[in-house]
């Protein structure tokens, strides 16, 4: 395996362990969701309207959800990252989209 092809199965891999195990711990039934392996299955909402910083901005809410009811420090401190994490991905896919200016812009300087 090439070393551009190895984070995409690893991505993939991940993704498909992560329903596994939320479909388990909610019983619900088993959805494929594109883009994204931490909408909850249980989600009735549709994903097809939902622009990827949208997406991203859900992953990011599910890890805050998990960060609660995490056990430890150690796994509320990861899933804390992991929600920063989700947040800065979805600011920077505002900014691929053109939503945002890469940029802060200030009228003050000259």
């Amino acid at each position: 395996m090439n070393a551009i092809i190895y984070p995409l199965y690893f991505r993939r891999d991940f993704e498909r362990r992560w329903a596994e195990r939320m479909t388990r711990n909610s019983g619900a039934k088993s959805v494929d969701t594109p883009g994204s392996a931490f909408v909850a299955p249980a989600e009735k909402v549709s994903l097809k309207n939902l622009s990827q910083s949208e997406i991203l901005r859900r992953n990011a809410e599910n890890c805050s959800i998990l960060e609660e009811d995490a056990s430890t420090q150690a796994a509320r401190n990861r899933f804390r990252r992991m929600g920063n994490a989700w947040r800065s991905l979805a600011l920077t896919q505002d900014w691929l989209d053109g939503l945002i200016s890469p940029v802060p812009f200030s009228w003050t300087e000259v």
